[in-house]
């Protein structure tokens, strides 16, 4: 969507005299998509860290025998 956000800014750049106006429309679409990216990885971390069987069993193929709960809880 930013590359065409982009592309459309070069465009109307070219037929019209509104650039400045253009140009702040595209750093208010842009500008949270580059701002807030650790929010997605937190979402994904809280996912997969909220998984114990998963985990368990990831950590059952590896060869690991000890169980940590305790420590981790």
């Amino acid at each position: 969507m930013a590359h065409q956000a982009l592309l459309l800014q070069i465009f109307l750049q070219q037929r019209t005299s509104r650039t400045n106006k253009i140009t702040a429309q595209n750093y208010i679409i842009i500008r949270p998509m580059y701002t807030n990216p650790t929010v997605h990885g937190v979402r994904i971390a809280a996912t997969v860290y909220t998984m114990f069987d998963w985990i368990f069993s990831i950590k059952l193929k590896q060869g690991l025998s000890r169980f940590w709960i305790l420590i981790t809880d």
